[in-house]
């Protein structure tokens, strides 16, 4: 068996759940597959605290993704209403990356995909709700009363904050100093957190706090006792497969949750295999009777 930093990450939490005295935290790699879930929990401490910029509103406690076969689901878990938003500020849109190259490589490309879920007060770059596919991201931190790059977030964050640097810098399955955000720590307003332009390819169905505890959501198990639990579900779309890195940043980018995962290629239709058998009979038999 081949271990990674990932399974090194889930092997670590769950020694540290098991046994309650063992104290095993893996630097960036903290995912855990729990319930059929697998979750990134950001620090619970690194949203500003105070209320001249919003106060622990913008904070992000967890993540949690669940794959099954044709359908992607997402769970969220933090402060800020997803109806309203605070100061006119919102979430900021999903970003998927399948490619090896960090995230402003990916974008600049146009490899992303993105999902659009927030409606009100949104600054995205695309108007409609739901996945896209060929996604360039941009930055719209600035223009939320918000950070320009990771260096002035963790220059400005400890005045606010007497959290220590290392736990502002956790998103999750990342840290802010991860080469994943190369590109992202100085420079003017760099920090890429919603969709510039993308092809929409499929819908999002919203799902609030009730169905996904039927679905077997549990954010209590990690403690992350955000005041807002919602998600979406969405059909995967071609070419959503594989390994990825998923980052969710409020639109001031204060603070984020980052993820890492793997998308297993979605099912053929029944139809669509049915069809393709009855093709490859129909094709053996010509053959048969041409020789």
């Amino acid at each position: 068996m081949i271990f990674n930093i990932r399974h090194l990450g889930q092997i670590a939490i769950a020694a540290t759940v098991a046994i309650g005295s063992l104290s095993i935290v893996p630097s960036s790699a903290q995912a855990i597959d729990f319930g059929g879930w697998d979750y990134a929990n950001s620090s619970y401490k690194n949203g500003i605290e105070g209320t001249r910029i919003g106060g622990n509103a913008f904070e992000f406690h967890s993540m949690a993704v669940k794959d099954l076969g044709d359908r992607f689901i997402v769970a969220l878990n933090a402060n800020l209403d997803p109806n309203g938003g605070k100061d006119r500020i919102a979430y900021g849109d999903l970003l998927f990356n399948f490619t090896p190259k960090n995230l402003k490589g990916a974008s600049d490309q146009s490899a992303l995909f993105g999902v659009k879920f927030q409606t009100l007060n949104s600054d995205s770059g695309v108007k409609q709700t739901g996945i896209y596919k060929g996604v360039k991201a941009k930055a719209v931190g600035t223009q939320n009363k918000g950070f320009s790059n990771f260096k002035q977030r963790t220059d400005y964050l400890p005045k606010y904050t007497k959290t220590a640097t290392s736990e502002l810098n956790n998103l999750g399955d990342l840290q802010t100093t991860d080469a994943y955000f190369d590109g992202m720590r100085t420079g003017n307003n760099v920090l890429l957190n919603s969709i510039k332009s993308g092809t929409r390819v499929g819908d999002i169905s919203m799902l609030n706090k009730a169905q996904l505890t039927n679905m077997g959501v549990n954010f209590g198990h990690f403690n992350a006792t955000g005041t807002q639990t919602f998600g979406f579900s969405f059909i995967k779309p071609k070419e959503f497969e594989g390994d990825f890195t998923s980052t969710l940043a409020f639109e001031c980018f204060n603070d984020a949750v980052a993820l890492t995962g793997t998308s297993k290629k979605a099912p053929e239709p029944l139809a669509l295999a049915g069809l393709a058998v009855v093709g490859a009979a129909l094709a053996r038999k010509r053959r048969v009777a041409q020789s």
